[in-house]
C-alpha cells in the first residue's frame, strides 16, 4: 500500500469542511483500487505468490500443464507378503488380481505446480548442457541423490540413488527436459548395494543386487 493521502488533494478553502472531507473520502474508499492491485499482484502476477487460476495463467506461459500421467499406485494386487515388508497393497487368493501396471492422472498442488513452473522455465533458457540438466534434476529434487550422466553417442542414464515415490519420477520424466534426440535410460540403485570389499559397499544379507538400466 502506498502512503497516498487523499485530502491532499481538496482545496484548501475546503479542507476544513467535514461534509467535504467525508464526502471525499467515502467516494475515495469505495474507488481506490490499490487493494485490488494488490490482491492481483500476489495471487496472479507474482509467481512466487500466485495460487490456482493465477499459477495456471503461468503454467500456460511457459506451456507446462498441471496434470500428468503417472502409475497408479494403490490399486491392490496379489502376490506374497513379507515379514519386513508393509506394503497393504499386498493381497492373498479371492481379494486382489494379478499385478498390472495401470495409469493414472495426477493433478499437481498449488506448491507442486509453481516448482515444476519455475522447472519448466529453466528448461525453456536452457543451453542443454549435462551441468544444466543436472543443475535442473537437483532444483527438483534438492534432498534427493539424482542425476544424469553421459553413457553413449546421443544416449543419457537418469541415476537415483535415493527412494523417491513413483508420482515424483513420473512427473520428472512427463518434463519436456532432454535434448532432442537424445534417448535416455533409467537406473534406479536400492541402495545399500551388495558388492566387494574396498568398493564402500554392503556385504552379503545387508545389501541388494544393483539394479537393471530400464529404456524410458
Amino acid at each position: 500500500m502506498s502512503d497516498f493521502d487523499i485530502n491532499e488533494t481538496i482545496q484548501s478553502q475546503y479542507a476544513a469542511s467535514p461534509h467535504i472531507t467525508s464526502l471525499v473520502n467515502a467516494f475515495w474508499n469505495s474507488l481506490n483500487p490499490e487493494a485490488d492491485i494488490e490482491l492481483f499482484y500476489n495471487k496472479v502476477f507474482n509467481p512466487d505468490t500466485a495460487e490456482g487460476m493465477g499459477l495456471d495463467v503461468w503454467g500456460r506461459i511457459v506451456a507446462i500443464g498441471r496434470e500428468y500421467l503417472t502409475t497408479d499406485t494403490t490399486n491392490p494386487y496379489w502376490g506374497f507378503k513379507l515379514s519386513e515388508i508393509a506394503d497393504e497393497r499386498v493381497q492373498n487368493f479371492g481379494n486382489a488380481p494379478y499385478y498390472k501396471k495401470i495409469n493414472g492422472t495426477v493433478k499437481l498442488t498449488d506448491t507442486a505446480y509453481r516448482l515444476y513452473i519455475f522447472l519448466k522455465a529453466m528448461i525453456n533458457i536452457s543451453d542443454g548442457t549435462l551441468a544444466s540438466l543436472n543443475k535442473m534434476i537437483k532444483y527438483l529434487f534438492p534432498n534427493d541423490t539424482v542425476y544424469i550422466i553421459h553413457t553413449d553417442t546421443m544416449v543419457l542414464r537418469l541415476v537415483v540413488e535415493s527412494p523417491i515415490s513413483q508420482a515424483d519420477l513420473d512427473a520428472l520424466l512427463n518434463l519436456p527436459w532432454l535434448p532432442a534426440g537424445v534417448n535416455l535410460e533409467e537406473y534406479q540403485v536400492l541402495t545399500p548395494t551388495w558388492g566387494l570389499e574396498g568398493q564402500d559397499l554392503a556385504v552379503l544379507d545387508e545389501g541388494n543386487f544393483a539394479t537393471e538400466v530400464v529404456p524410458v
